[in-house]
């Protein structure tokens, strides 16, 4: 028997349908495993579906082996999925028209409900962008939110390094698979995302190959996934701008930093806010204005965590500093430094409150999702 999930996955397979008459198709008929056996006459009968998407459709168990092939694919590769139908699909997502039907993720998808700051701009910014970000992201630190860009070269990877460095989970949605991180330069700082307790996510399935509609596609994920968006430097022309409308038009915040009028990293920010389609933003401090966020938001990080013992703070001291966060029972005999039965009662009481989870061969992680929390408060 197919998971509901191989219909979706092979929904989007087929040529003409798109996420929108994909979505279409699946409120019409209740699912997508009922689009696939549903009489032809049926599903002409949805607005925007002609022949070719039916004659496609009856090759049904074609675009069902493709999709298992993807599937057994992102099992090698340790990549999840999740559809718009999961309970487990980001909500934010979930509203705008074009959402897409699957996603492909590695990583806490879960951080996904804190809200989200996008960060966006040029792939070539000055040293003025750079310092914004610096002391943005270090303002507000003492917020329970996650960090969106795209992990391209400029402000998006520097919004992402800087997320890290002050505990903020980000993520980074990318253009093409999951399995080659684009770009290359760029996989050392993907590997910090997860281990840091964010997330890669994107719509392509593994092994596809990028090309330049991807990117814009990309920006609609980054604008839907975002409560606000802020452009910190950005050219008359570019991928900042076309984030910045689809947030627009999506109901969501903008905001642009303002520059020199000499600069032409400067000029996308300032006809932004000339023709009030973003906020002007000077420093973190209006953001949280405009987002109405206080110090019961701030302490929201705090009041998170579950009350420690010293004996389990200690315990998660040595993970915070152990390789990849996790140690075997021999490794805590020798670092413990507390009796075997009260180490048992400790790792016993921080899986049960949800910090540490079991892994084979005795091992105890801490969870990613708890990764920023706990840096900032035990380190």
């Amino acid at each position: 028997m197919n998971s509901p999930k191989i219909y979706e996955v092979a929904l989007t397979l087929i040529p003409k349908v798109g996420n929108i008459l994909g979505r279409l198709l699946i409120q019409a008929f209740g699912s997508a495993e009922n689009v696939f056996s549903v009489p032809p006459g049926k599903v002409k009968s949805v607005q925007g579906i002609g022949n070719r998407i039916v004659a496609e459709l009856r090759h049904k168990e074609k675009w069902l082996h493709q999709a298992n092939e993807i599937i057994k694919h992102c099992q090698k590769l340790n990549i999840q999925i999740t559809t718009i139908t999961s309970p487990a699909y980001p909500y934010r997502l979930k509203e705008i028209p074009d959402a897409p039907l699957v996603l492909y993720y590695i990583g806490a998808i879960d951080v996904l409900n804190r809200p989200a700051i996008a960060v966006v701009g040029t792939r070539k910014p000055t040293t003025y962008g750079y310092y914004f970000i610096d002391s943005f992201f270090k303002d507000l630190q003492k917020y329970s939110f996650v960090s969106l860009s795209g992990l391209a070269y400029g402000i998006d990877v520097y919004a992402h390094q800087k997320s890290i460095e002050n505990g903020i989970p980000t993520v980074a949605v990318l253009a093409g698979g999951l399995d080659k991180i684009y770009p290359p330069e760029h996989v050392k700082i993907a590997k910090a995302i997860l281990k840091n307790g964010g997330l890669l996510l994107s719509e392509s399935p593994p092994h596809t190959s990028i090309h330049p509609a991807l990117f814009p596609a990309r920006n609609r994920i980054i604008a839907g996934l975002a409560d606000v968006v802020v452009v910190v430097e950005a050219r008359r022309k570019g991928g900042a701008l076309i984030t910045a409308r689809l947030a627009n038009d999506y109901n969501r915040e903008v905001m642009a930093v303002p520059g020199s009028i000499f600069h032409d990293t400067s000029q996308g920010c300032h006809f932004l806010i000339k023709t009030q389609q973003a906020h002007l933003i000077e420093e973190a401090s209006d953001l949280v204005r405009l987002m109405g966020w206080d110090e019961a938001t701030a302490a929201h990080r705090e009041t998170n965590l579950p009350e420690l013992s010293t004996i389990e703070r200690h315990i998660v001291k040595l993970l915070l500093e152990a390789t990849d966060y996790r140690m075997n029972m021999e490794a805590f005999n020798i670092h413990a430094e507390c009796a075997l039965p009260e180490l048992y009662t400790a790792l016993l009481q921080l899986e049960v409150k949800g910090i540490v989870q079991v892994q084979a061969g005795n091992y105890y992680q801490i969870i990613p999702q708890w990764l920023p929390m706990l840096k900032r408060y035990l380190l």
